[in-house]
């Protein structure tokens, strides 16, 4: 039996964590949760979009969380862990499949 395995590019992880780098994860008040959640929402699409991994889909992701934990007016400091979850996750996806491409378990391309 032949197994396809996952691709990706080298590129395409570059500019996702350029973007996850770029993007400020921190927050002043409460109540900027709101629209950083959206922020956040479109760094997960764009990784989507770069690696088409379904790691990154935002309605399989802790983004989903985060914004229900928004919705439900948590305090600002459970937010807050949100909102570090999410980047930590970020990271650690996006050199989990940098890993995989250097070990050769993944194609890799450019």
């Amino acid at each position: 039996m032949n197994f396809q395995r996952a691709c990706y590019s080298y590129s395409a992880l570059r500019r996702c964590a350029d973007t996850v780098k770029a993007t400020n994860w921190t927050v002043r008040r409460s109540a900027e949760h709101f629209s950083k959640c959206f922020e956040v929402k479109k760094v997960f699409e764009l990784c989507y979009d770069e690696t088409h991994c379904l790691l990154f889909d935002p309605d399989f992701s802790p983004w989903y969380d985060y914004l229900k934990a928004v919705d439900r007016k948590y305090t600002k400091k459970e937010l807050d862990m949100k909102l570090r979850m999410c980047h930590r996750f970020l990271a650690n996806e996006l050199n989990a499949i940098l890993a995989a491409m250097r070990t050769g378990e993944v194609d890799a391309i450019d």
